[in-house]
């Protein structure tokens, strides 16, 4: 038996759940950050090689290339779409952890102004209205060939 099991076994039962609930958040924020790192990175990739296009010298715009920005560009509110679901669940676990304690629903606790509602949906206002936009562009890039 290794030293770290040695210690964990010690431990009283509350003292193992507090241990497995660090761990467990770090593996969730961990994974929580590494989604988000996923938008950041196909948007620097697309603006890259869009900005590579203007000059023909470095990259005509061939239909491989084409497809290439077409695909980065997709992937931009696709990854903002997953990364934003993953936060909601995370929301949602949360809320039920939380009803579960104290045996209320927690939405009926809280007192939310029409301002603070919309801004709980504006996240996926501007995920479905920069999805419209990057269809648009995507559709353009193709049309104007």
């Amino acid at each position: 038996m290794n030293q770290d099991k040695e210690k964990f076994e010690s431990l009283p039962i509350e003292g193992k759940r507090e241990a497995l609930k660090i761990q467990l958040d770090i593996i969730l924020n961990t994974i929580k950050a590494r989604m988000g790192i996923l938008p950041i990175i196909s948007t620097i990739f697309a603006a890259l090689l869009v900005i590579a296009t203007f000059n023909e010298q470095l990259i005509q715009l061939n239909n491989f290339v084409r497809v290439i920005i077409s695909i980065l560009l997709f992937l931009i509110p696709l990854t903002l779409y997953f990364y934003n679901v993953d936060l909601k669940m995370g929301l949602r676990n949360s809320e039920e952890i939380i009803e579960n304690y104290i045996g209320e629903k927690f939405n009926e606790m809280i007192s939310r102004s029409r301002f603070e509602k919309f801004m709980g949906y504006f996240p996926d206002i501007v995920i479905y209205l920069s999805t419209l936009v990057v269809v648009i562009v995507i559709i353009l890039i193709w049309v104007n060939t």
